[in-house]
């Protein structure tokens, strides 16, 4: 009897264990190499795996679209519909190379810095000031993009895009709201919808007003990032899909 119960209990630790999704069943030792600032393919893919796996990781963020003072999309070293040039496929070729070397490839995804001539050609997408300015001056070079704006859906389709890949994540480096932002009009008609009136100052940090924007702001990068999931897993349920940033609460000037 005791032995029949310890089977049981062995069968279904078992079969708990295979439930869980896989980057809860091993530990990760999580190296990024910032191939995002150079061309990726001063490397060849045989190589750059090579190094990672020498440095003992089993995991990794790669960075397979390119930096130029800020994310733009004529840096995609992967097939997208939204990609500014065709460029060589990196990513297809460095996979199998990574795969057999025992690294899992998370793909490194900045959504919060973007160089100024990318604003420029899409300036609805810019998170604005209170005084009605495009946001500047981000890392000294760049701007940012409003979660709440049409920017969404072009980044959704680089989620898509990308999950057509066998990666195994997708990290977000942000997203934000910075300390004087946002104020667009697609923040302002939201805030309108939700609150019945108009935005609140960030300058007066204190009050119901107040606390009504660190909700609202909270709030818009909750729902960005569930829906980045759903888009994620509506490709690859396997994929994960996590991001840079603290307490996602509603406690401070950034939202």
């Amino acid at each position: 009897m005791k032995r029949a119960w310890l089977i049981t209990a062995a069968l279904t630790a078992s079969l708990c264990g295979q439930t869980k999704p896989w980057w809860e069943r091993e530990p990760l030792r999580i190296i990024d190499l910032v191939t995002a600032f150079e061309p990726i393919n001063a490397r060849s893919p045989a190589e750059l795996a090579a190094l990672k796996s020498k440095l003992l990781f089993n995991a990794e963020h790669l960075g397979i679209m390119m930096h130029r003072q800020g994310l733009d999309a004529e840096g995609f070293y992967f097939v997208s519909k939204v990609a500014g040039r065709l460029n060589e496929d990196y990513l297809r070729k460095y996979l199998p190379e990574a795969k057999a070397r025992g690294l899992r490839v998370m793909i490194y995804f900045n959504v919060h810095w973007f160089n100024h001539s990318f604003g420029a050609r899409h300036p609805d997408w810019r998170q604005v000031t209170e005084d009605g300015q495009p946001l500047s001056g981000v890392y000294e070079t760049g701007t940012s993009f409003c979660i709440n704006g049409p920017w969404r859906e072009w980044c959704f389709q680089v989620l898509r895009d990308l999950c057509a890949y066998p990666i195994d994540g997708v990290f977000y480096d942000g997203p934000i709201f910075f300390p004087q932002t946002c104020y667009c009009s697609y923040c302002r008609q939201k805030y309108a919808q939700l609150y019945g009136g108009p935005m609140p100052s960030k300058r007066e940090r204190k009050g119901k007003a107040f606390a009504n924007l660190l909700e609202f702001q909270a709030r818009s990068l909750a729902e960005f990032l569930h829906d980045s999931r759903q888009v994620i897993k509506s490709v690859n349920p396997g994929i994960a899909f996590y991001m840079n940033g603290g307490v996602r609460g509603a406690n401070w000037a950034t939202g």
